[in-house]
């Protein structure tokens, strides 16, 4: 049950950003700048980590509008999928010389980045039926997943475990370098519904659809999440897991079928490492 929407609130403290405690620094800015010399275009030589540049030969060109704002056009070279056209359009605003990237990038973050973007509303998939929730308690060890920005180590893991009150702890971790975890807690939002779990990471976030899809709770597990923006669009995140760091090639085969069955699409879905010894 992977911590998926604590990325969406919190993208700078723990993704590829650089954090620090403490307010912004303020740093002295050019002086006299001429906003007109500065259009044209830009390539990136070197940056600090940038959660939405991970690709290569990033570049952005400035041209002025009428109105006096600035158009960007951001663009990068990656096998990752992206918004359609994978360009990025902003509008820095300036005043007395000065301009500030507005932080549409940190509220789109999925849409941009290594998520699964579509446009509509989120598939609707069979799930489970007569779902029980004790016999899927335990450890699930990440097989095959659609591309997610939090689960990018290796040898990635979870761990659930049953509290009295109904609700299910949720251990999950990765190895980059060495083995990290998150904890988090899971319960069923609709008792008629129980294959429907949500999963949090932090109280104050909303809770992350993680709905199993197919398990037969000794072997394999299929779980599809997806949060959809207005209906406008949806990004969404689908998992093949197993009781043992490896699955037969033929129940893997099934799970993307059913997948596929579902309307979801899995085109960009690629195999997890679990070959550490961590």
């Amino acid at each position: 049950m992977s911590p998926i929407y604590l990325l969406l609130l919190l993208v700078p403290v723990i993704s590829a950003q650089t954090f620090h405690w403490g307010p912004c620094s303020t740093p002295k800015l050019q002086s006299n700048f001429t906003l007109e010399p500065y259009l044209g275009e830009w390539y990136e030589i070197a940056k600090l980590p940038a959660y939405f540049a991970i690709g290569e030969c990033v570049q952005a060109n400035y041209s002025m509008r009428e109105d006096g704002t600035v158009r960007v056009l951001n663009s990068q070279s990656s096998h990752i999928q992206f918004l359609p056209a994978s360009d990025l359009h902003l509008t820095f605003a300036h005043s007395s010389g000065t301009m500030s990237a507005v932080y549409l990038l940190l509220l789109l973050v999925p849409a941009i980045s290594a998520q699964t973007f579509h446009w509509g509303a989120c598939p609707t998939p069979n799930v489970q039926s007569n779902f029980t929730l004790q016999p899927y308690m335990g450890k699930w060890y990440e097989i095959e997943k659609l591309p997610d920005i939090f689960g990018r180590g290796q040898c990635i893991r979870e761990e659930n475990t049953m509290m009295e009150d109904g609700t299910v702890q949720v251990l999950y971790s990765q190895v980059q370098g060495k083995r990290w975890y998150l904890e988090g807690t899971a319960k069923v939002i609709d008792p008629q519904e129980p294959a429907k779990l949500g999963v949090n990471f932090m109280s104050f976030l909303p809770n992350t659809p993680y709905w199993v899809l197919s398990t037969d709770y000794t072997d394999y597990s299929t779980v599809y999440s997806c949060k959809d923006v207005f209906g406008i669009f949806y990004f969404d995140f689908a998992w093949i897991l197993a009781r043992s760091p490896s699955l037969p090639p033929q129940i893997v085969d099934q799970a993307k079928q059913m997948l596929i069955n579902e309307g979801i699409d899995i085109s960009n879905m690629t195999p997890t490492d679990q070959s550490c010894s961590v």
